[in-house]
């Protein structure tokens, strides 16, 4: 029975690494999206005051 624990606790603990560098990777790029998409409003918002 011990045998089962032990398994079933390094199943979670792998999963738990893996949950998190995958939700890690995933914002880091829709982080990167948003600056990008700020920086084109920026952009875009301020060639439209010349006019």
């Amino acid at each position: 029975m011990t045998i089962f624990w032990l398994i079933i606790a390094i199943f979670c603990v792998v999963w738990y690494f893996t949950m998190t560098i995958y939700v890690g990777i995933r914002g880091f790029f829709d982080i990167q999206e948003m600056l990008l998409a700020l920086k084109s409003d920026k952009k875009s918002s301020s060639s439209e005051k010349n006019f």
